[in-house]
């Protein structure tokens, strides 16, 4: 059992280590992409 839980935990900082990645690239990009959309609509 301590074995499946290090595992667990282990998997989970992954996920959430993941999840951060994911966040802070599209975080970076969100004025651009919503600038594009206004372009776009006002065309």
């Amino acid at each position: 059992m301590p074995t499946q839980n290090a595992k667990n935990v282990i998997l989970q900082k992954i996920r959430e280590e993941e999840r951060g990645a994911i966040y802070n690239e599209y975080f970076e990009k969100e004025h651009d992409i919503v600038n594009r959309c206004c372009s776009e609509i006002y065309r």
